[in-house]
């Protein structure tokens, strides 16, 4: 198997730059991951759009998002992100053809098939080449995308490739059993591997002989891939280059996993012992480079910090995390924790819960601190707010999620003058975040600017924003300030917004059981609905 270049990443969309640097061209791409990752680009140059437009109406609605990305940023290529960057590199002709993988066995591939083929057909909808056909084979997928062969399948029913290949592998990959179960918010805190890296090494190297250029991406950033299991992605790294491994560093693992296992089982004691002599096996251990090492470490040291935190002994589970940072910094990151998660599924105290034991056992990280302000700032405690957005500023100026909580604030305030400031600082960190669109358009609601908040609303919703209070705001301001161009524009994005949103939204509240959040939304509709019907 060929590996001169295999690189470890964090954010799945790094790829396509590794790819551009070694001007691969026409080769297939094999694509290990749990989503599929590739979406078209909204803004496309001027030449593409008049070649690729569908109809007069199409090409109207395309110049229009790319004039307005280019008011705010002259790279078109700036809206590269890890939802996207596929499509970039079969546009370029690096990929020529797209295997994805996805995770599971054939049982759950053929479980799976409905969600696979509701997929292609969303994704066709955009394309503009005309090959629709949609062919079922044993266990796999295939039909044009972008005008490119396209195949989806498991690993157990992938085809052997020995022709040189692009190997692109995610470890959140190892972590959802089937595309059908990739909600970050079940199981949180609860999600284990269906495969572990030794398994999925080896049929990586039976099935895919020369892989010219491999990547793989931790995928930590989004909590995709919980921090616990960031060391997958090094350990797959270390089995396809330099399997197979001695009797003593197949024991760490091997007591590694078990720890794991026991911890699932809730043998707390068990696991930590075999945790811990995991670690002192590794100490004295020297046939691993010093990175991975400590990469190594700092991982088995975050399980021991997570097993002693649910077991109530905090002041060792804050010794332990402080080892996690002497030996990988890059654990200080925002999905240290399930609090964003929480968060999102409206679980407020376990989301505070989250934030305060990272605060307890680091003070200075930025992240917690953001978490917390964000928990006081939805309980209207502004001052206590704004003391832990100011106290993340500080440590990391560089950052947006102080200064986004910081806005709101002072536009809940009617400090106007200060939301004004801390936006204009924002937009010079990150032009296209739509959290400030949306925080500068109630600012401008505020100020009586009515028909400048419609505006910001609509770049928002362009740039991606999908949120009801967006549509709520937008066609209570248009019963006020008529404008039959904008409420044309609302009216057709709401109704796709609506189809898209309050399926997936059912879907998933009714899996959750939240039946009252499920009413709210449903009414949340219905008044939208209303005004629309009284313009």
């Amino acid at each position: 198997m060929y590996n001169k270049n295999l690189t470890l990443i964090e954010d799945h969309h790094q790829a396509l730059k590794i790819w551009q640097k070694l001007k691969i061209k026409n080769l297939s791409l094999v694509h290990l991951d749990s989503h599929i990752d590739f979406g078209f680009y909204r803004a496309k140059p001027v030449r593409q759009a008049l070649e690729e437009a569908k109809s007069l109406k199409d090409l109207k609605r395309q110049l229009e998002k790319t004039l307005l990305h280019l008011r705010y940023q002259d790279d078109l290529e700036a809206q590269l992100n890890i939802g996207n960057y596929i499509y970039p590199a079969m546009r370029d002709g690096i990929v020529d053809r797209f295997y994805w993988i996805i995770p599971g066995n054939n049982e759950k591939f053929k479980s799976s098939l409905k969600d696979i083929k509701n997929l292609t057909k969303r994704l066709k909808f955009q394309d503009h080449y005309k090959d629709r056909v949609l062919k079922l084979g044993n266990n796999k997928v295939s039909t044009k995308l972008y005008g490119r062969y396209f195949e989806v399948t498991d690993i157990f029913s992938a085809p052997k490739i020995e022709e040189p290949i692009i190997l692109d592998i995610d470890v959140d990959y190892l972590l959802f059993d089937s595309i059908k179960n990739i909600s970050l918010t079940k199981n949180i805190g609860r999600r284990k591997p269906w495969i572990y890296p030794d398994r999925l090494a080896e049929l990586i190297k039976e099935k895919f002989l020369k892989a010219g250029c491999t990547t793989i991406a931790y995928s930590v950033n989004g909590g995709f891939t919980p921090i616990e299991y960031k060391f997958f992605g090094d350990e797959l790294y270390l089995r396809i280059t330099k399997s197979p491994f001695d009797k003593t560093l197949e024991r760490i693992f091997y007591l590694r996993n078990r720890g794991i296992d026991r911890y699932f089982k809730n043998d707390f004691d068990l696991s930590i012992a075999d945790l811990n002599e995991a670690v002192g096996g590794l100490r004295g251990y020297k046939y691993l480079s010093a990175g991975f090492k400590s990469s190594f470490l700092a991982h088995l040291y975050f399980w021991l910090f997570r097993i002693s935190w649910k077991m109530g002994k905090k002041k060792y589970a804050r010794k332990y995390y402080q080892k996690v940072i002497e030996n990988d910094p890059s654990y200080r990151c925002k999905d240290n924790n399930n609090g964003w998660l929480y968060w999102s599924k409206g679980n407020l105290k376990s989301a505070s819960d989250e934030f305060k034991k990272i605060n307890f056992c680091d003070p200075k990280d930025y992240y917690a601190l953001c978490g917390m302000g964000d928990i006081l700032l939805r309980h209207r405690k502004y001052k206590d707010a704004e003391d832990k957005y100011i106290k993340a500023v500080r440590l990391k100026p560089e950052e947006k999620q102080a200064f986004l909580g910081l806005a709101s604030i002072y536009i809940c305030l009617n400090k106007l003058r200060k939301a004004e400031n801390i936006l204009s600082r924002l937009k010079k960190i990150e032009p296209f975040n739509t959290g400030r669109l949306i925080l500068e358009a109630e600012l401008n609601k505020k100020k009586g600017n009515l028909k400048k908040a419609l505006i910001l609303y609509k770049e928002s919703v362009m740039f991606g924003a999908g949120n009801i209070k967006i549509y709520d705001n937008a066609f209570k301001i248009l019963r006020v300030e008529k404008d039959k161009g904008l409420f044309k524009y609302f009216e057709h994005s709401y109704k796709i917004f609506k189809k898209n949103f309050y399926k997936n939204q059912k879907k998933f509240l009714l899996e959750e059981k939240r039946l009252n959040q499920l009413d709210r939304l449903a009414n949340g509709f219905k008044k939208i609905d209303k005004i629309i019907n009284l313009y």
